[in-house]
């Protein structure tokens, strides 16, 4: 693992401002501004109702008829 992130390193140091570049920084950017509660519901909506790994909860009121 170390060593692919090496490479991928040097891959994208030895070709300052390519398109590779430029998409690896705004990968970047976007996985350290985005909000942990935006990552949360995101991660929430894709494994348990999407991919249906995990069990999901109903929240039930006193006065809940529909049960």
């Amino acid at each position: 693992m170390a060593a692919a992130r090496r490479r991928s390193g040097h891959a994208l140091g030895a070709a300052p401002g390519s398109w590779l570049d430029r998409a690896a920084i705004g990968f970047s950017l976007t996985g350290a501004s985005l909000q942990l509660y935006f990552v949360g519901a995101v991660l929430l909506i894709v494994f348990v109702y999407n991919l249906r790994l995990l069990p999901v909860t109903e929240l039930y009121t006193r006065c809940s008829t529909t049960r």
